[in-house]
C-alpha cells in the first residue's frame, strides 16, 4: 500500500491511498472463512458449504466492506504517525474517480483535508487588558434587606385599593352598559392582583375604591392572557374566545403585602442553620454573597475582553470551501444546506477562529485535562442548574455523583466540558501574564457596560 500528501494550497492538500489486492485480499478471506463456519446454506451441512458458494453469496459485500475498513484504519494511521495537524476530518475528495472494486487491481482513494492555519501571538506584560471590580454599595446592601424583609411579610388589610393590592372579588357577567345578563358566568371569592392589570386605564379606575365597592370593566383588555383569564373564570381556556369580556365586579376584600420585621425568630426562619442571628451577621452575609456573585461577573467580563483580544490580534485565513463542504456533508440534522451555510458562515468562523486561538495556546503549554477536572465541570453546571431552583449541592447529599454520572454519559456534554476546561486554563494563564488595568465600577455601569458589547 502507497500513501502520500500532496498540497493544493497553503491550508489543504489530498492524501492518496494506492491499495492492491495484495493488501486486502488477506483480510476478505479471513472473514470469508469465518462466515463459512456460521453460514447454514439448504442442500449442506452448517458450516461445510464450498467456498465458492459462500464467495458468491456474499464475497463482494465482505470485500466491500472489508476495503473500506482497510482505507479508513490506514488513513487514521497515516495522519497519526505522519502528525498532521489538521482542522477537521478528511472528506472523500472531490477529485475522487468512480472505482469498480469488481476488478482486482490497483484502487486509488483520494481524501481532501484542512490543514490548522500557523496562530503567532505573544502574551507579556505589555499587554493591558481591563479587569472591572464591581461595587458593593449601601444601596445594594439596603435593597438585598428589603427582600429578605418581603420573605418573612404576609398579607395584612388595606382601607383602599392601591397599585399592589389583591382583591377579593365577585365576578358577575353583564351586559356592556352592565344592565344584568341571562345566564351569566358567575364566579365567587376570587383573587385577583391589580399590579398585573394590563389595561392602564382600568387599572386606574380600581385605585382608591373601598370594600364594596362596585365596577363593570372589560375583563380581558385587564387580563389578556388566556390561561390567566381561565383560572380568573373558572372556565375551560378553550371556551375564552367565546365568552363575551364584561363583568361587573363586587370588591369585599382589600389587602396588600407587608413585609416583616428581621427579628430572632424570622431570621432563624431564614437561616436555620443558625449562620445569621442579628442584622450584623446579615449585612455580613449578604456582603459575602455579593462578593462572590461580583468576582463571577467580574472574571465573565475578563474572559469576554480576553476573547475580544484574542480575536483582535490574530489574522488568519480558513480553507473556506473546505470548511463550507464539511459543515454540509457532516450535518446528520438535515437543516443545512449550501444556503444556509452561506447565510451563517462567518458566524461560525468567528466561533471556530477564537476555538483555534484556544488550542493553540493550549497546545503551545502543554495544558491537559483530567477526568476529575472535567467532573468537576459538570458539578459545577449541575450547581448551576439547581441553584434556579432553591436547591444546592449540600442539599442532593450522595446522589450529586449519580447526577454527575449521568451527565457525563453524554458524550457530547463530555467534550463540551473538556472545551471549557481548556479554556479557563488559557484565560487563567492569559491572566497571570498580561497588565491588568484594574477599574472599580458600580453594579449599574457594569451592565450597561455588558449590554453595550452584546
Amino acid at each position: 500500500m502507497n500513501i502520500s500528501l500532496t498540497p493544493k494550497d497553503d491550508l489543504t492538500a489530498t492524501i492518496t491511498l494506492s491499495i492492491t489486492k495484495e493488501d486486502y485480499q488477506p483480510r476478505v478471506q479471513t472473514v470469508l472463512k469465518e462466515h463459512r463456519k456460521r453460514a447454514q446454506i439448504k442442500g449442506f451441512r452448517p458450516g461445510q458449504a464450498p467456498m465458492s458458494v459462500i464467495e458468491r453469496m456474499v464475497g463482494r459485500d465482505l470485500k466491500i466492506k472489508e476495503i473500506d475498513k482497510l482505507v479508513s484504519e490506514s488513513l487514521s494511521e497515516y495522519i497519526e504517525k505522519e502528525k498532521i495537524d489538521f482542522l477537521a476530518q478528511p472528506l472523500p475528495s472531490e477529485a475522487q474517480k468512480h472505482i469498480e472494486l469488481d476488478k482486482d487491481e490497483t484502487h486509488d482513494f483520494l481524501f481532501d483535508i484542512a490543514l490548522k492555519p500557523n496562530i503567532e501571538l505573544t502574551i507579556d506584560n505589555q499587554t493591558e487588558l481591563p479587569y472591572y471590580t464591581i461595587e458593593i454599595s449601601e444601596e445594594l446592601i439596603e435593597e438585598e434587606i428589603t427582600r429578605y424583609k418581603s420573605r418573612v411579610g404576609k398579607q395584612e388589610p388595606a382601607a383602599a385599593v392601591t397599585e399592589v393590592s389583591f382583591l377579593k372579588v365577585d365576578l358577575e357577567q353583564v351586559n356592556e352598559d352592565g344592565s344584568a345578563k341571562e345566564m351569566p358566568i358567575l364566579n365567587q371569592n376570587v383573587t385577583i392582583s391589580v399590579s398585573v392589570i394590563k389595561d392602564a386605564d382600568i387599572k386606574e379606575q380600581f385605585i382608591g375604591l373601598t370594600e364594596n365597592a362596585e365596577l363593570v370593566i372589560d375583563l380581558k383588555k385587564a387580563y389578556p392572557n388566556d390561561t390567566e383569564l381561565s383560572s380568573i373564570l373558572n372556565i375551560d381556556k378553550e371556551h375564552i374566545a367565546e365568552t363575551e369580556p364584561f363583568f361587573k365586579i363586587r370588591i369585599h376584600e382589600i389587602t396588600e403585602y407587608q413585609a416583616g420585621e428581621l427579628n430572632a425568630e424570622n431570621l432563624e426562619q431564614l437561616f436555620p442553620d443558625g449562620s445569621v442571628t442579628d442584622m450584623d451577621s446579615l449585612r455580613k452575609h449578604i456582603i459575602a454573597d455579593y462578593e462572590a456573585y461580583m468576582k463571577e461577573n467580574s472574571e465573565y467580563r475578563f474572559e469576554t475582553d480576553v476573547r475580544e483580544y484574542l480575536k483582535s490580534k490574530t489574522d488568519f485565513e480558513l480553507p473556506d470551501k473546505f470548511m463550507k463542504r464539511y459543515l454540509i456533508v457532516t450535518d446528520k440534522s438535515g437543516k443545512i444546506n449550501t444556503e444556509t451555510v452561506e447565510a451563517e458562515y462567518n458566524s461560525f468562523v468567528d466561533s471556530f477562529k477564537l476555538q483555534l486561538i484556544f488550542d493553540s495556546i493550549s497546545h503551545k503549554n502543554n495544558f491537559v485535562v483530567s477526568k476529575e477536572e472535567i467532573r468537576e465541570q459538570s458539578k459545577q453546571q449541575i450547581a448551576n442548574q439547581f441553584r434556579q431552583y432553591g436547591l444546592t449541592l449540600d442539599m442532593l447529599g450522595d446522589k450529586v455523583e449519580d447526577f454527575i454520572n449521568n451527565d457525563l454519559k453524554d458524550k457530547n456534554k463530555a467534550n463540551s466540558y473538556s472545551e471549557q476546561v481548556i479554556e479557563n486554563k488559557v484565560v487563567a494563564y492569559i491572566k497571570e501574564r498580561v497588565s491588568l488595568q484594574h477599574k472599580s465600577i458600580t453594579l449599574d455601569e457594569f451592565n450597561k457596560l455588558n449590554e453595550a458589547n452584546a
